[in-house]
């Protein structure tokens, strides 16, 4: 990104060519937390946990974190998604977990259906 940022001012005849850099998608935003018990961490330690659904503003990500100041602590990237993308995620989670339901439902009754096929010549003739 830098690089194509010289090369254009370059190009394009800017008298200094200065390096801007790219903004993290994640500082400056409200965030939601999308897991249960996210831990709050200062100096690599747990301070507390927060619950899922918890609304923060992002100051600064360093590395895999992501500043909370109103907290002056650190959460997980991990763990965050941006607030406007909240509605998506828990829609794809609700999404994966009907699936997996009808999924469970159908080998429950297939398996009852072989279970039932399977025993019913052990039956005793109606008499």
């Amino acid at each position: 990104m830098r690089s194509i940022l010289i090369c254009l001012s370059l190009v394009v005849g800017f008298p200094t060519a200065s390096v801007v850099r790219a903004e993290d998608p994640l500082e400056g935003k409200r965030v939601v937390v999308i897991r249960d018990e996210a831990p709050l961490e200062v100096d690599g330690k747990e301070v507390r946990k927060v619950s899922q659904c918890s609304v923060f503003t992002g100051k600064t990500v360093q590395g895999n974190f992501l500043w909370i100041e109103a907290e002056k602590a650190y959460l997980r990237q991990a763990d965050v998604v941006p607030f406007e993308d909240a509605i998506d995620h828990y829609t794809r989670q609700v999404e994966a977990i009907q699936l997996a339901t009808a999924v469970e439902k159908a080998d429950f009754e297939s398996r009852f259906k072989l279970y039932t096929y399977n025993t019913s010549y052990r039956q005793p003739a109606p008499q």
